[in-house]
């Protein structure tokens, strides 16, 4: 009886972890989509509204957080992005 209480709580155990590597997966995934956003809006001909701004409206609410992944996924911090868009 104690194998199968014990086989009972690995399987559930794993099911969790399961499920909890593909909640984050799934976050991931969404985070790079509104970062996609961010980019794109901070590429448009009509920047003229703040780097923060555009952060906030796809959910970034940590202003330094935001660059941080930004920087992290393009290489580039949104700041640097913006001004060699406004430079061309």
């Amino acid at each position: 009886m104690t194998s199968l209480r014990h086989n009972g709580e690995n399987f559930a155990a794993s099911m969790h972890q399961s499920y909890a590597s593909g909640v984050a997966r799934m976050h991931g995934v969404v985070r790079q989509r509104r970062l996609d956003r961010c980019r794109s809006d901070l590429e448009a001909a009509r920047r003229t509204e703040s780097i923060t701004s555009i952060a906030l409206r796809w959910g970034f609410n940590d202003p330094s957080h935001f660059s941080r992944l930004f920087g992290r996924r393009y290489g580039i911090a949104p700041r640097a992005l913006a001004r060699k868009r406004q430079e061309a």
